[in-house]
């Protein structure tokens, strides 16, 4: 048994705690009034949340114990505090709609109320016991909320800086770690300045800093668009921006956004000078964005302070427990059980209104900082309130590439795939089983448009931040400007109208698309202008469609410029406002903003026949003259913002030098944005069905998501799936999608580019078939390596039953199926080589792999006519249980007994060998031929 100290020291104060009725304060007649209380604010509560787990563990008889003590001076204490606390509904983690309208008490305000009146004895005050003067902590939790403490120097810093410079004469004790849980502003203060430059500390300290407050200095970090983006731009800011130069000598930096993630930044290297190394972890709510788990849930805490000691208690157990002399600290589960416990403190509060005291429920915190949520049941009836755990979330965490602008966690997460190969198998793995594949990649809904896209969630995330904005401003008269461009079917408009139905109150929505290709004149705007103006006199918020506003070489622009600019339109001698309305304006010809308009001269730099190249800058230069006539320019500058929808198809990018749409290479996510599309349509992306399995035809699945490219995006796909689907449907529910309820062959030839790739890959490889037996022989002799001598299957593949040589041969058969779950393929193409870490690829899915072999091998036994058999260890009853048609096996992967679990992956071990054995290689998916 072993005991680890943490001494917390900081800035503290009292609380007078006000709690007012539940009633409410202005009813009259209250059968509960207003209630006080008193409390230690500041590092006093991170110091009744240590001590809680400290005595939990005791309780527990835990080998590792934990001892907390307190640093109390009169210069760290504050003016005491008078903290309003109110009832608010529970909200987001009630189990149901009762239960969500349980009131819990939460702060609303928290204000310094300086000299107490004589009337109030703060010496009665119970304060923690203080540490002896001989105490000697493993760690120091340090919280400095910009009081007292960072203008002094503490006594546990003052017994270190004594005899520094006699360290070797005269021992000290240093602690492993300081946790400095700090507010804005970064890095300031004397305490700061005497403890950085005191002997080796800068490397024993930890720094946890809010991102909110980090944002109150002279930096830019953005909020909500993308983890991809808030992390980078975070990095970039601490390790360049002068106003952060001293927090850089600390040896970890982390900094929560919010309770949905965290950024860790550790030094890895700095000596005699050198520009340090950092490693950089994101730590991310896959599902939501910052400060989105708690929207619409009630009220969360006005005492921030509170809610960081949470965290920073967290960090501070798991240094003294698990690392209290290993500089190669791992912060990682510390963070994770750090941000659900704020979750909890966030929707809990001080507990519920209907306890007789209220308090912190410092004995869940407890729980959740020691062990996360693998303890806890979905579940759970605390005090008086009903709590669904399942709605805190989870958190993945992922190293951030500091050095790429475009890195994607979509593709990181997929990290044996060939460089620039589509992410085929993750589409696979999406279409067939939900947001469970998707694992720890972030996604965002808008209504019913769900992505994974970085730059689609960022894209988004703007239009709907302008959405929202403009939404409040009730007084707006001029209207809010939108372009969006995308290939014809990308779903421009979809987008468009998802993002506004999800900010726009219903009865205030109102959609007019007008397509200005059909329009003669400019006359015919002015109809269309009135009709806008009509739904705005209407009380509603016009969402108004300018489709193919590029039409007639740009002949439109310079009569919307009025309306966009000021807000209202001209009829003869009579001008007419139009209101408050957004107009979205959707490009024809031009795939992407970056390509409205003519380009700069030097993009045909690289065309080698110089007359061509002259020729081009001509008509360019004529071609931009025209552009800035017809007010191209002006147009541009009165947007607030774009929106470039990619669709179902690889990005689009303009080849200045060939003059034509090309595919873009570095786009390797449209097929996930197929397979997302496909359970869309299908109906498989609600709430209550984005996880259930898609119950589909094997190589229909793969024409869908592999097809070159869909004549007309979206639409073309869509009407291809939508036929799949009627067909289906009238078969009954938990009918399977089958490739006999496509459309005919003159209809797939109308919607896909390459159709007859389409109807080959139905089929899956060539001549594979031809090669069955041969490869279920080649199985069979692997498998018999491995069982049981007396195993009734132990015996030659000629010597099997017809069925169960029928067994082998499905199992042959079901190959390029779980190949291409992980993005491989099987390919004869002489130019291909196998690629070299096949197996590793199979291990990194190796569990789902094997529970796909095991389901299929299921499915095959139960057509046949088999049936559960009870599990025994008696041979005896397994051969007679197999003699009747029953099989123990028949159960699901997860109940397997890891000797059949391992019969299951062995099958998948062995596909290489089965491979070469057909004459195979295997090969990136999407190669050519595979």
């Amino acid at each position: 048994m072993s005991t680890h100290r943490i001494l917390v020291s900081g800035d503290y104060h009292i609380n007078f705690d006000l709690y007012l009725s539940p009633e409410g304060c202005t009813q009259p007649f209250q059968k509960s009034p207003p209630r006080m209380f008193t409390s230690t604010g500041g590092a006093g509560i991170a110091h009744d949340l240590l001590q809680a787990v400290a005595t939990s563990l005791q309780a527990a008889s835990s080998p590792e114990l934990l001892e907390v003590k307190f640093e109390i001076s009169d210069d760290f204490i504050d003016t005491p505090h008078s903290v309003l606390w109110q009832p608010s509904p529970l909200g987001k983690l009630g189990k149901e709609d009762d239960d969500r309208d349980a009131k819990v008490w939460r702060a609303m305000r928290s204000l310094p109320i300086g000299k107490l009146p004589e009337s109030i004895d703060a010496s009665k005050v119970s304060l923690p016991e203080p540490a002896s003067a001989t105490y000697k902590p493993d760690v120091i939790l340090v919280e400095d909320h910009v009081c007292n403490y960072r203008c002094h120097v503490p006594e546990w810093l003052q017994k270190i800086k004594g005899p520094e410079k006699k360290r070797g004469k005269k021992k000290v004790h240093v602690p492993q770690w300081i946790v400095l849980n700090t507010d804005s502003p970064v890095a300031k203060g004397f305490f700061w300045w005497e403890m950085i430059g005191t002997l080796d500390l800068a490397d024993r300290l930890v720094v946890v800093l809010s991102l909110d407050d980090l944002r109150k200095t002279d930096i830019r970090v953005s909020k909500g668009i993308s983890w991809e983006r808030t992390a980078q731009d975070l990095f970039r800011e601490l390790i360049q921006s002068p106003v952060l130069l001293s927090l850089r000598r600390a040896k970890h930096v982390v900094i929560p956004f919010a309770t949905d993630g965290a950024v860790w930044m550790t030094r890895t290297k700095v000596k005699g000078g050198e520009i340090p190394d950092w490693k950089v972890t994101l730590f991310f709510d896959p599902g939501h964005m910052e400060g989105e788990w708690w929207q619409g849930s009630g009220e969360a805490q006005e005492n921030t302070d509170n809610i960081s000691s949470v965290f920073a208690a967290s960090i501070a157990t798991k240094l003294a427990m698990k690392f209290p002399n290993n500089p190669d600290v791992d912060l990682g589960e510390a963070i994770q059980h750090g941000l659900i416990s704020m979750r909890v403190y966030q929707a809990l509060g001080n507990g519920s209104v209907k306890d007789s005291t209220p308090t912190p429920p410092t004995g869940i915190l407890t729980k959740f900082i020691l062990s996360g949520k693998k303890d806890l049941s979905e579940t759970v009836q605390l005090d008086h309130l009903h709590i669904n755990w399942k709605k805190l979330g989870s958190f993945s965490s992922i190293d951030v590439d500091i050095d790429n602008n475009a890195w994607r966690i979509l593709e990181s997460g997929d990290q044996y795939r060939a460089k620039q190969q589509p992410l085929y198998g993750l589409a696979r793995r999406v279409a067939l089983f939900g947001l469970n594949a998707l694992g720890s990649v972030p996604y965002s809904q808008f209504g019913y448009l769900f992505t994974v896209d970085r730059d689609e969630i960022e894209a988004l995330g703007n239009i709907q931040r302008l959405f929202r904005e403009y939404e409040q401003k009730e007084n707006e008269t001029k209207p809010l400007s939108i372009a969006v461009f995308g290939p014809p079917g990308a779903g421009k408009s979809f987008g468009i109208k998802q993002v506004a139905k999800s900010i726009i109150e219903k009865d205030q929505q109102a959609f007019l698309e007008f397509n200005l290709s059909q329009f003669k004149d400019p006359n015919d705007l002015i109809g269309a202008f009135h009709q806008v103006r009509d739904k705005v006199l209407e009380g509603k918020l016009p969402v108004v469609f300018w489709d193919e506003f590029d039409s007639g070489n740009y002949q439109w622009l310079q009569y919307l410029l009025a309306p966009m600019q000021d807000g209202v339109f001209q009829e003869g001698q009579l001008t007419h406002p139009i209101g408050r309305c957004v107009f979205v304006f959707a490009g024809a010809t031009t795939y992407h903003i970056d390509n409205f308009g003519p380009p700069e001269k030097k993009v045909f730099e690289d065309i080698k026949d110089e007359s061509k190249k002259k020729a081009r800058k001509e008509a360019n230069e004529k071609a931009k003259a025209e552009f800035i006539l017809k007010k191209g320019p002006d147009f541009i500058s009165r947007m607030h913002g774009s929106l470039n929808v990619l669709g179902p198809n690889p990005r689009q990018v303009f080849d200045y030098i060939d003059d034509a749409w090309k595919d873009d290479p570095s786009d390797v996510c449209f097929p996930v944005r197929r397979a997302i599309l496909l359970r869309v349509w299908l109906g498989l992306m609600k709430p209550k069905s984005n996880c259930k399995r898609l119950n589909i035809d094997h190589g229909l699945l793969a024409a869908l998501l592999d097809a070159g490219h869909y004549m007309y995006g979206a639409r073309s796909m869509e009407k291809i799936v939508a036929t799949v689907k009627l067909t289906t449907d009238k078969l009954g529910s938990g009918a399977s999608y089958q490739r006999s309820a496509l459309p005919s062959d003159e209809i797939l030839d109308m919607n896909v580019k390459e159709a007859d790739i389409f109807r080959d890959t139905l089929d899956g490889p060539g001549d594979f078939q031809a090669h069955i037996e041969n490869i279920a022989r080649g199985t069979h002799a692997a498998w018999v390596k491995k069982v049981d001598r007396k195993n009734a299957y132990n015996k030659g593949f000629d010597e099997l039953s017809e069925e169960a040589k029928a067994d082998n041969f499905e199992a042959a058969k079901r190959i390029p199926y779980l190949l291409g779950l992980v993005g491989l393929a099987l390919s004869k193409d002489e130019n291909h080589s196998t690629i070299s870490n096949v197996s590793e690829i199979l291990e990194n899915q190796m569990e789902l792999l094997a529970e796909e072999e095991h389901n299929a091998w299921m499915d095959v036994k139960i057509a046949n006519g088999w049936t559960r058999a009870p599990i025994t260890a008696d041979k005896e009853e397994k051969k007679k249980y197999r003699a009747n048609r029953q099989h123990d096996c028949l159960i699901p992967y997860a109940e397997l007994s890891e000797n059949y679990k391992e019969l299951d992956r062995l099958n998948i071990r062995n596909i290489p060998v089965m491979a070469e054995v057909a004459g195979y290689k295997i090969v990136p998916l999407g190669s050519n031929d595979s």
